[in-house]
């Protein structure tokens, strides 16, 4: 047996707007060597390998290309191949009436189960020896709510108390934050400045220093140190002035009430 064979220009096959379906259906009505190819739809299905309605499609998607023409004489249709060339067939070459599929081509019923299209012609294609993956639907996860952020437990406070916070001596454990910042403002209500209670910070820390006591248990509790008992002020050079001239004069009061008791 002969090998198949069907002329068409070379300009064909860098043309991609044909699917490979479309150009096997040109190849078989190539391979008759008149222009008009006075064929029906089942003599070019034989050359091809396609059903019949397929070879329909074909040939108008052919038609919409430019590459065949419809014409009719005597009631008779036909394909007339528009591809700039007469085909001719050299002599002593036989024509086979039907070209074999190509091999790794699997040919079944259905047209989109049976091509190995061009990737723009939106054909599934099918390939022997080949394990197709059935694409997966991937259940749509609905996105989780952000959460709502955490409520923060840091207070507002002033600009003076975070600079007492930050010189203040730190001890073993947790301090409790709120509870010396309300101290503090009850200590600004009587009349105490920011001033007094920060520079006590600062006389305190050097002493925990010197004693070895910072960062221990030892260290007084900031609510404490601001608290009733003032001991802010301990070592406040005014502060002990004035306390001793206080005591002096209350010295000098008590010892005259008892000298006009006698």
């Amino acid at each position: 047996m002969s090998t198949p064979f069907a002329y068409f220009p070379i300009t064909v096959n860098t043309d991609h707007r044909l699917s490979l379906r479309q150009y096997r259906v040109l190849i078989a009505l190539c391979s008759w060597s008149s222009e008009e190819v006075w064929a029906t739809r089942e003599q070019i299905s034989e050359r091809c390998g396609y059903k019949e309605n397929v070879i329909t499609d074909c040939i108008a998607q052919l038609v919409t290309l430019g590459y065949v023409e419809r014409v009719q004489k005597d009631g008779r249709r036909a394909y007339r191949k528009t591809l700039g060339i007469q085909v001719e067939v050299p002599p002593g070459i036989q024509v086979p009436e039907q070209l074999p599929t190509p091999p790794g081509i699997q040919v079944g019923d259905h047209p989109e189960s049976r091509c190995l299209d061009h990737p723009d012609s939106g054909c599934t294609p099918t390939v022997q020896g080949i394990n197709q993956v059935e694409p997966k639907n991937t259940p749509v996860v609905p996105k989780k709510p952000k959460p709502k952020p955490k409520p923060s437990n840091r207070i507002e406070t002033s600009p003076e108390f975070e600079e007492f916070w930050t010189v203040y001596p730190k001890r073993l454990g947790s301090p409790n934050r709120l509870r010396a910042y309300q101290v503090w403002c009850q200590r600004l209500v009587e009349g105490y400045t920011p001033e007094q209670m920060i520079e006590g910070a600062k006389r305190y820390h050097a002493l925990c220093l010197a004693d070895g006591s910072l960062g221990t248990k030892y260290v007084k509790q900031a609510a404490t140190f601001l608290g009733p008992d003032l001991h802010f002020l301990e070592g406040d050079i005014e502060v002990e002035a004035q306390r001793d001239v206080a005591l002096t004069l209350f010295d000098k009061f008590a010892a005259q009430l008892t000298n006009n008791t006698h």
